[in-house]
C-alpha cells in the first residue's frame, strides 16, 4: 500500500534536506505542541513526527540527547491529552534509534517521575523492540551501580528502582510473557535491590516495586509477604531476614527454578557492595534449606556450601550470620537424612563444616554467635556420626562460659540447652 500522502511529503523534504538543515526543523517544530488550538498543536506535532520517523538515524548522539531533554522539559506543559500522547510517541521513535540516550534522559527526571515521564514509560514499554532493553537497562543499573549512603543515595539507583516497578504496571501481554520468562532472574534482582536499599523513601521505593513485580507476575501470596514484612518500617539490621522469608516462599511456590535463581545471584557474592553479599549469602543459605522440601543435586548442595563456608570470615557481620545459618541449615538437612552425599566426605565433615560452627561460637557478633549455638545443636543431634564428629562438638564447650553468662537472653538460654546437649554427649562417649 502507498505511504499517506503526508508521510511521502516529509519522506521527500527528508531526503533532499541537508542533515544539517534537520535539528533546526525539528526545532522549529515544537513550540508547535503547546499551541491553544488542539487541531493545530496536533498537526505541528504530527510533523513532527513523521520528520523523526524518517531521518531519526541521522541525527548525532548529541543532537537526539537534547532533543530527547527538551521533549522531557515541554511535554508536561502541554494541554491537550491527546497531543501529549502525540509527544510521547516522538520519544518512542527518538528511543528505537538512540536508546541509551533516551533512557538516561528518562531516568534523570525521577525518581519524583511526573505523570508525562511515567506516560513516556509507557509508551516505551509497549513497544515490544524496546521492552526487554528497558528491563535489562534498568535490572544493569540496579545490579551494578553504587547504591551510595543514607545521606547520599545514588538517585540513578533510586529512579531505576521506580521505573522498573512501574514498568510491571503496564498493561500489555508482553510484559506478562517477560515475567514468565525471566522470573528467577528478576526476583533475584529484587532481592538483591532490597540487601542494598536505605531506610526511609529508598526502602518505600523498593517495596512498592517489588510488590508491582509480584502482582504482575501472579505471585500474590508472596506480595502478601512483602507487606506483612513492612520492608518500610523494619530497620535496615532486619532486611536480611525479609529476603529470607521472599526466598522461602520462592522455593515453596517454583521448587523446579531454584538453580535459575542459584546460578544468577551466586556471582553477586564476590561484590564489593555489602548488601549484594548479605542479599547474595541470605538466598543461598534458604536454598539450602529448600532441601528438605524438595530434594536438590550434589551439585547444587556442593555449590552452595562452598560458597557458605567461604563466608564465615566476611568482614560484615549479617553475611557472616546467614553463612552460619546456611551450616545451620545443613546440619539439619543432615539430621533428617538428607544431602548424605555431602555428609559421607569427612573431610568435607570434620575439617571445614564443624570446625566453622565451633569457631563461630566466639564471633564478635551476638547474631551471629546464636546462630552458631543453633548449629552446633543440630550437629549434637545428627544421628549415626563417629566418635571423632563427637569430639569436635565437646571441644567446643571451652566457648560456652561467656555465652551463658550474655547479657542477651536469648542466647543465654540457647546456650544453656546447647550445654544440655553436650552433656549428654559427654555421657555417650564414656
Amino acid at each position: 500500500d502507498p505511504a499517506p500522502p503526508s508521510q511521502q511529503l516529509v519522506s521527500a523534504l527528508v531526503a533532499r534536506l541537508p542533515p544539517s538543515a534537520i535539528p533546526p526543523l525539528v526545532q522549529h517544530l515544537m513550540p508547535a505542541m503547546h499551541d491553544a488550538d488542539s487541531h493545530a498543536a496536533l498537526s505541528g506535532v504530527d510533523a513532527l513526527y513523521l520528520i523523526l520517523q524518517a531521518c531519526c538515524e541521522k541525527l548525532s548522539e548529541e543532537r537526539a540527547t537534547n532533543l530527547i531533554s527538551t521533549i522531557f522539559e515541554e511535554v508536561s506543559k502541554v494541554s491537550h491529552s491527546s497531543v501529549r500522547q502525540k509527544v510521547l510517541s516522538c520519544v518512542k521513535v527518538l528511543a528505537l534509534h538512540h536508546f541509551e540516550s533516551a533512557v538516561s534522559e528518562l531516568l534523570d527526571t525521577g525518581p519524583e517521575f511526573n505523570m508525562s515521564s511515567l506516560g513516556a514509560l509507557q509508551v516505551l514499554a509497549k513497544e515490544k523492540a524496546l521492552l526487554l532493553r528497558l528491563l535489562n537497562h534498568f535490572t544493569d543499573t540496579l545490579n551494578n551501580s553504587d547504591p551510595g549512603t543514607l545521606k547520599r543515595p545514588n538517585r540513578l539507583v533510586l529512579a531505576a528502582t521506580v521505573a522498573l516497578g512501574h514498568l510491571f504496571t503496564v498493561n500489555d501481554s508482553s510484559i506478562g510473557m517477560v515475567l514468565k520468562k525471566y522470573f528467577p532472574q528478576l526476583f533475584g534482582t529484587f532481592l538483591l535491590r532490597i540487601g542494598t536499599t536505605l531506610e526511609g523513601l529508598s526502602a518505600q521505593q523498593t517495596a512498592a516495586a517489588f510488590m508491582n513485580f509480584l502482582h504482575a507476575s501472579q505471585n500474590d501470596s508472596m506480595a502478601m509477604a512483602l507487606e506483612g514484612n513492612r520492608l518500610s518500617r523494619v530497620t535496615r539490621e532486619l532486611y536480611d531476614e525479609v529476603i529470607c522469608e521472599l526466598t522461602m516462599l520462592f522455593c515453596r511456590h517454583h521448587p523446579s527454578k531454584r538453580e535459575l535463581l542459584l546460578n544468577f545471584i551466586h556471582p553477586f557474592l564476590s561484590r564489593p557492595f555489602p548488601g549484594h553479599r548479605v542479599a547474595t549469602m541470605t538466598t543461598v543459605s534458604q536454598l539450602l534449606l529448600s532441601g528438605a522440601d524438595a530434594p536438590l543435586s550434589g551439585d547444587f548442595v556442593g555449590t552452595v556450601v562452598d560458597s557458605v563456608l567461604r563466608c564465615v570470615d566476611d568482614a560484615h557481620s549479617t553475611v557472616r550470620k546467614q553463612s552460619v545459618r546456611g551450616i545451620g541449615n545443613l546440619l539439619l538437612l543432615w539430621q533428617q537424612g538428607a544431602a548424605e552425599e555431602a555428609k559421607a566426605d569427612e573431610d568435607l565433615t570434620l575439617r571445614r563444616v564443624l570446625p566453622a560452627a565451633c569457631s563461630a561460637l566466639a564471633d564478635e557478633a551476638s547474631m551471629v554467635r546464636r546462630e552458631a549455638v543453633l548449629a552446633v545443636q543440630r550437629a549434637c543431634q545428627v544421628e549415626n556420626v563417629g566418635r571423632p564428629w563427637r569430639q569436635l562438638l565437646l571441644a567446643s564447650s571451652h566457648h560456652l562460659q561467656p555465652l551463658v553468662d550474655s547479657e542477651d537472653a536469648t542466647l543465654r538460654g540457647a546456650s544453656l540447652d546447647l550445654l544440655a546437649c553436650l552433656c549428654g554427649l559427654a555421657v555417650e562417649l564414656r
